[in-house]
């Protein structure tokens, strides 16, 4: 603990690290961009979200460039700070108190007023956002709003999961892929933030394939929403789940 805060409230940021950094920043940037389920993923919530919740975290290639070591310590100091924070610890915990806590983070002083910024809800308005690519497939997501994560019923869209997309026994990978064979790629995306959630069926096929690919995940989505669901699927989806919840 002695370490972990000294790194936490103690950080140098050498500008010369800072520099070699951002080099590697911008390749990584770069990385992301070649990656089509990544930058799916980046511009579905710049789609959903019209606050700083919409930016991808690693930024772009200019506010990486334009990032100075007196901006660093600006976020620093105004973010990582003991009221904005919450200490994790998993394993053996016997020996550890909150007085030991406390002993190191506890010390570190909150410096002028903070600010939490705002989640906003999902954009009722988003009408989606479309990225030209030579490569050989299409990537999309087919998004719903969801659930908040400490709302209720976020038990249940978990199981609901299971049942649609979580798994090779799920009805999209079932149907879309193995039945259909119109894809290799098929997945779902269940996220639950503290004020709004959103969920997303995301799929990678040829051209020729999108348009019936996507007519049968619509179809799919719409008869689980419906409840036709078999009680043999839903006792396995629930057994799934209570799995995962143990481990």
């Amino acid at each position: 603990m002695d370490l972990l805060s000294d790194m936490v409230f103690n950080a140098t940021f050498a500008s010369k690290e800072i520099e070699k950094e951002k080099s590697v920043i911008v390749e990584e940037f770069k990385s992301r961009n070649d990656q089509p389920e990544v930058l799916l993923y980046d511009l579905w919530d710049s789609n959903n979200f019209n606050n700083s919740m919409g930016h991808s975290p690693i930024g772009d290639e200019v506010t990486i460039n334009e990032s100075s070591r007196k901006s660093l310590l600006n976020y620093y100091k105004k973010h990582y700070r003991p009221d904005n924070m919450i200490v994790t610890i998993t394993g053996n915990t016997d020996k550890i108190s909150k007085e030991l806590i406390m002993k190191y983070f506890g010390k570190y002083k909150n410096e002028g007023t903070y600010t939490k910024v705002p989640f906003s809800q999902i954009n009722p308005n988003a009408t989606g956002k479309t990225v030209h690519k030579d490569i050989e497939q299409i990537h999309f997501y087919l998004s719903y709003p969801g659930l908040r994560a400490l709302g209720m019923g976020k038990e249940t869209i978990e199981v609901v999961d299971y049942i649609l997309g979580e798994g090779m026994s799920s009805r999209l990978f079932q149907t879309v892929r193995e039945e259909k064979g119109y894809c290799y790629s098929i997945y779902t995306q269940n996220i639950n933030m503290e004020e709004s959630g959103s969920y997303a069926v995301g799929c990678s096929c040829s051209p020729e394939h999108t348009h019936d690919a996507i007519k049968t995940i619509l179809k799919e989505v719409k008869e689980v929403g419906l409840g036709k669901v078999s009680k043999k699927e839903l006792t396995k989806a629930k057994e799934k789940f209570l799995t995962k919840t143990q481990l």
